[in-house]
């Protein structure tokens, strides 16, 4: 049986960055799911699953693998920070971003040593969402932007 690698491109051999990872979205809510999964979309970052609970996610993700767990830890109870450090034990591969319902040091800290690679308490920004899942994934290419040239003021004289 030949064993078949994958091809390689010139951008993998030029050493462009590459394109994001899927992530992994978890939380109980469906309206706080839908409000993440639209900011990741608007990202660029793609989802390769969403789930209510730690307990509902499955072993493997279809296609590509993902890298990212973001997790929106629940209000109720203190059981969540040993599911994520039991999930991450379990899949080394993935980094997480831990939200959390209120932003108090002992909540962080239970969020840290269940391993979270970042944390952020509610309210947050989009731009600290988009900065947290950058700080979790390979470098990748910045989105194009239309350059912009700025004319000098011409004043009649």
């Amino acid at each position: 049986m030949v064993k078949q690698s994958r091809p390689s491109t010139d951008a993998t051999r030029s050493g462009a960055p590459r394109p994001p990872e899927p992530a992994i979205l978890i939380g109980q809510n469906e309206d706080q799911r839908r409000l993440l999964r639209g900011l990741l979309l608007m990202h660029h970052q793609p989802i390769a699953l969403e789930a209510p609970s730690l307990e509902s996610m499955p072993d493997r993700t279809s296609g590509t693998p993902a890298r990212i767990l973001v997790y929106v830890a629940p209000s109720e109870s203190d059981r969540w920070s040993e599911e994520l450090r039991g999930t991450l034990e379990a899949r080394p591969e993935l980094s997480a971003l831990v939200l959390l319902p209120l932003d108090e040091p002992s909540t962080r800290s239970s969020a840290a040593r269940a391993g979270a690679r970042a944390v952020l308490g509610r309210p947050f920004t989009s731009r600290e969402f988009f900065e947290a899942v950058d700080g979790l994934t390979p470098k990748r290419a910045p989105p194009s932007r239309a350059r912009v040239s700025r004319s000098r003021s011409t004043r009649p004289r």
